[in-house]
């Protein structure tokens, strides 16, 4: 349910389905229906709502900044909804909601805590004020935006329940033993243990978890498996979304662009593996077929290649291929290091023969190569979506899909003085 506020979000940047409540309402209600009509349950992440900081909630507390006029209007409209579309579910974020938390005076040594240690948010606002039924369950007790908050994890955890927390995710192994002590010492109300298990027993029973021999999973039939195939490339095809084209470079042709160099400009790490670049032999593959010659390579080395290079020269086209996707690896979506090489490479060269595709974080695109002609958002770099941008880049289909986000630099302001 978070929104893509902020470009420079690490984590809802390619997690949101969109940067406006009335879109993100529109498609979330609909996925909400679809998990719960065919046996699942939907959690509706992260409350109160993620995606206007620039840090991420595993690293430390976040928080959304909005004031409760605007919180209302964004964040609580979309979460609201969810709940009116009887969503089973909902999960708390390590993010503090300053604005209401002034207001209930809620303080931590002098911080306002995050959501999955607040009474405030937990149970005044989400079960109270709108409405909630379901169940609260926590985001993971072991991020560092959780942890720290009281002297030991289990201490936090067990605040965490009094708060409003009905179920724990990954919750210390000793978890369930201090509860039980806490409840029959009475520092844990039986009013707040009744609430979470009468939650929890009501959604098990709306799942079947409690008939006699429930279906937990089946295995999808082959037309199963077929249609699921064909809804991956009709949506993905539906997806790619053409930002600009100012030359009129498209679509390709292999009489006239018949060598391409294929660039993935993508981190490597401990943390994330190779970042999406192996996969990319798929794009080179699809070009193939097409009757194309590809070279594919990591990054351009530019600084070692003395700040010049002969690519426009070698290649009729360079496709770059700008992978950041979150977690691979942790820190903000930007290019450093060989990447950032690669960005000083890129808008050092002429640009007619350069075209640029952001398979991750959509604000790439302006945020580096705002100069290049021809550039395209496909925000995922899995194999139907890099079928469908080869078939858009062929003009076997037309650029159908719509930018979800506002790929508009934020204006700067100066601080008040």
């Amino acid at each position: 349910m978070d929104l893509n506020l902020n470009p420079l979000d690490p984590l809802i940047c390619t997690r949101a389905i969109a940067g406006e409540p009335e879109r993100a309402v529109r498609l979330l209600t609909r996925q909400i229906a679809g998990i719960q009509e065919n046996g699942g349950g939907a959690t509706a992440k992260t409350f109160p709502g993620d995606g206007a900081d620039h840090r991420d909630q595993h690293l430390c507390t976040t928080c959304n900044p909005l004031s409760m006029p605007d919180w209302w209007r964004i964040y609580g409209k979309v979460f609201q909804a969810a709940i009116d579309a009887g969503v089973m579910s909902i999960m708390p974020g390590h993010i503090t909601l300053p604005a209401y938390q002034k207001e209930k005076n809620e303080f931590i040594d002098g911080f306002h805590p995050p959501a999955t240690l607040s009474k405030a948010l937990l149970t005044d606002l989400l079960k109270r004020e709108m409405g909630f039924k379901g169940v609260i369950v926590s985001d993971a007790m072991m991020m560092g935006g959780f942890r720290g908050w009281y002297p030991t994890r289990i201490e936090g955890e067990i605040q965490s329940f009094l708060a409003g927390m009905d179920a724990m995710l990954w919750p210390s192994y000793e978890f369930m033993d201090e509860m039980e002590a806490r409840i029959r010492s009475g520092d844990v109300p039986l009013e707040r243990l009744d609430d979470a298990v009468s939650r929890v027993w009501e959604m098990k029973r709306k799942l079947g978890l409690l008939d006699p021999q429930p279906i937990l999973v089946r295995n999808m039939t082959r037309s199963e498996k077929q249609e699921a195939a064909a809804d991956s490339r009709r949506i993905t095809e539906q997806a790619i979304t053409l930002v600009r084209d100012r030359k009129n470079a498209l679509p390709l042709d292999p009489a006239k662009d018949k060598k391409i160099l294929v660039v993935g400009v993508v981190p490597m790490s401990r943390k994330g593996g190779d970042g999406g670049f192996s996969r990319l032999t798929h794009l080179k593959e699809e070009l193939e077929r097409r009757g194309f010659t590809v070279d594919l390579q990591h990054n351009i080395l530019y600084e070692t290649d003395y700040w010049q290079t002969d690519l426009p020269q070698r290649y009729d086209r360079i496709l770059v291929i700008a992978i950041r996707q979150m977690h691979q690896p942790y820190g903000p979506l930007l290019f450093w290091d060989d990447e950032a090489q690669s960005v000083w490479a890129v808008n050092a060269m002429p640009k007619d023969k350069v075209i640029v595709v952001g398979m991750g974080s959509p604000h790439l695109i302006n945020e580096y190569f705002e100069h290049v002609h021809t550039c395209i958002n496909a925000y995922s770099y899995d194999e139907s979506t890099q079928s469908s941008v080869v078939r858009a880049l062929m003009g076997e289909i037309e650029f159908r899909g719509s930018s979800p986000v506002s790929l508009v630099r934020p204006e700067f302001k100066l601080p008040h003085p």
